[in-house]
């Protein structure tokens, strides 16, 4: 693996190099070289379910929480200025369209007593022992980058 590729892209990367090995010849450093290329000039702007994974990153960093409900979520996620947010497709977030997007990284609605109040919401660590689910800092530490010193994502 080529010096600073990691993670995500370490993981898509790795049968391709290794194909890369196996054929031999310039293969192997035409396929390193194409990789670093790839993961380090990234000029793509974040898919909307990365975006939103960065955006409750800063939520609950600056909360300083490991749990939310739903309804506050939605709220400050509305509330950020230059977040699509408010209006996906002509309609605001809601629960619905919050959980759809969080399902594919295995994040989905726990209910929980926050505030003194129970309802649904999202953890940083799930409180069960459901294999299928994780909480928020599996998907931002597979998904995003590393955290600044400043708590920004």
């Amino acid at each position: 693996m080529p010096p600073g590729v990691d993670d995500r892209p370490a993981e898509i990367w790795e049968p391709l190099l290794a194909i890369a090995d196996e054929a031999g010849d310039h293969w192997p450093k035409t396929a390193r070289d194409a990789c670093s290329h790839f993961v380090f000039n990234q000029k793509t702007t974040p898919s909307l379910g990365v975006r939103l994974l960065a955006d409750l990153r800063t939520l609950f960093t600056n909360a300083s929480t490991e749990r939310m409900h739903t309804a506050e979520i939605i709220t400050r996620l509305r509330a950020i200025d230059d977040a699509p947010w408010a209006d996906i497709n002509g309609k605001p977030l809601d629960s619905r369209r919050l959980a759809q997007e969080l399902n594919p990284y295995q994040v989905a609605p726990l209910t929980f007593k926050h505030n003194g109040t129970n309802a649904k919401g999202y953890v940083t660590y799930p409180t069960n022992t459901q294999v299928e689910q994780v909480g928020l800092s599996d998907a931002w530490a597979r998904y995003l980058p590393a955290e600044t010193s400043g708590g920004d994502a």
